[in-house]
């Protein structure tokens, strides 16, 4: 009997998949070690430039991850490819960044799965679970929680590895200005502008009181640099969140104002008064009429003001839209739909490893989405 087409790709795909770990088993051998990045610089770079999508130069990418962080790991993981005799020749690479976290009351060390770049001649299955399990070996003894953020091409490798699948991460996107959207979907350019003015005037109706009653306490100051109110508001925003990561001062210059590439900037809303108390902020980075808000953080009950003050300024600068990726607190959520964000996209997910350490209450809190507080800030870049 004929199998049918779909049938057929799917054996053609399993027959193409014996072939390669056949290849795997026979004619190459990998081994993969732990090394101090700064020993294989130029491997690195070589490897990084061939296979990874970084912004700016790689060796700035480099100095950001490896010596410019506030806490960085002292080792890199290599694949070495063995094929007959000597010499080896490195293929491979796998990094992890220290992020410190804030969970259940204490402090927590977590690994940030980075930089996994493997040559196309070698992207094969063996090579690649190889590499992604000496990494998840190592962070689950060393850390207490491993996460990352695999691309669509890599979640299965990363499921195979051990990892447990958190999630889809979705992305929250708010019309600002509705001539544009209003055009591509009428298809009558003529009766944009005005049907998008009119649906933009309801919309700032519907949310007038809101902003004003924000803007009796508040105001939106735009920071070029996060100054020592970042470290109170992290002390005092942490324990809203079950599993967040470390946001003060240091951190957010490290993340944002160092990062290769990064033209991000702080919005702060700020107490009125002499005082001027930072009670949370949004990172904000627009890319032509897209503003990307990056990270948004502080007592929850601050995120409403918040977003109240920000979203017309947004619109005021030119953005059409902004764009938000988000995982996380259902309290949070629910004021992102308040103030009129909806999911256009889950495409992006994420993996995470309880480490040996961590409690069975721990464990069952880190393997909740909901726990987490996880926004593009907490991503390698």
């Amino acid at each position: 009997m004929a199998l049918a087409p779909a049938a057929c790709r799917r054996a053609r795909r399993g027959a193409r998949a014996r072939e390669l770990l056949a290849c795997d088993k026979v004619s190459i051998q990998y081994t993969v070690t732990r090394v101090a990045p700064l020993d294989i610089k130029p491997d690195l770079l070589r490897i990084w430039g061939r296979n990874l999508r970084v912004a700016g130069d790689v060796d700035d990418r480099f100095r950001w991850t490896y010596q410019q962080a506030p806490e960085a790991w002292d080792h890199v993981f290599v694949l070495a490819a063995h094929e007959g005799a000597p010499p080896l020749h490195l293929v491979g690479t796998a990094g992890v960044e220290v992020r410190p976290f804030a969970g259940g009351g204490r402090e927590l060390r977590v690994a940030l799965g980075c930089n996994l770049a493997v040559d196309p001649t070698h992207r094969t299955l063996l090579p690649g679970l190889q590499l992604v399990r000496a990494v998840r070996r190592d962070t689950h003894a060393e850390f207490d929680l491993t996460y990352n953020f695999p691309n669509e091409r890599a979640q299965a490798l990363y499921a195979r590895a051990g990892y447990h699948d958190l999630g889809e991460v979705p992305r929250y996107v708010r019309v600002l200005r509705h001539a544009p959207y209003v055009g591509r979907y009428i298809g009558v350019p003529w009766l944009a502008r005005p049907v998008g003015a009119a649906a933009d005037l309801a919309s700032r109706a519907r949310r007038a009181i809101g902003r004003r009653r924000a803007a009796r306490a508040f105001q939106l100051a735009w920071l070029a640099v996060p100054d020592r109110r970042f470290d109170a508001l992290w002390e005092n925003a942490r324990g809203d969140y079950p599993i967040v990561a470390r946001r003060d001062a240091a951190w957010l210059r490290w993340r944002y104002l160092a990062c290769p590439g990064s033209c991000a900037r702080i919005a702060a809303l700020v107490e009125r008064g002499p005082a001027a108390a930072v009670r949370a902020y949004a990172v904000v980075e627009q890319l032509e009429t897209v503003a990307h808000v990056r990270d948004l953080f502080g007592r929850r009950r601050d995120l409403d003001p918040l977003l109240a003050l920000l979203l017309p300024e947004l619109r005021d600068r030119g953005a059409t839209s902004a764009s938000f990726r988000y995982l996380g607190s259902e309290v949070v959520v629910g004021v992102l739909r308040a103030h009129g964000f909806r999911v256009r996209d889950a495409r992006r997910r994420v993996c995470v490893d309880a480490g040996a350490a961590l409690t069975e209450d721990e464990r069952r809190t880190a393997m909740n989405p909901t726990a987490w507080h996880l926004t593009e800030y907490d991503e390698d870049s």
